[in-house]
């Protein structure tokens, strides 16, 4: 399930907000999010950054298909459970 795990993320376009990265109360499973530019790496609080690019959803995919809850259609990701960082 993942539970206890850390599970890293390098992608972009990551919905951080998504209800993939949700647990059931509410919380976000997503303990930080780094962007990364030509010059730096900065951390970003989950509730002001709710994406990382608005330029596509493939991190949303990718991240959700490795660590996503499941959303209410009965589907879900390899460790649910898991904590997320990107």
């Amino acid at each position: 399930t993942g539970k206890g795990v850390v599970l890293g993320i390098i992608d972009t376009g990551i919905d951080f907000n998504h209800a993939a990265f949700r647990n059931a109360d509410g919380s976000s499973r997503v303990k930080k999010a780094y962007v990364c530019t030509k010059t730096s790496m900065d951390e970003y609080d989950i509730e002001m950054l709710p994406t990382d690019t608005n330029n596509g959803s493939h991190g949303t995919h990718t991240a959700a298909t490795a660590g996503g809850s499941e959303t209410g259609n009965g589907l879900q990701g390899v460790a649910p459970e898991a904590d997320l960082v990107h």
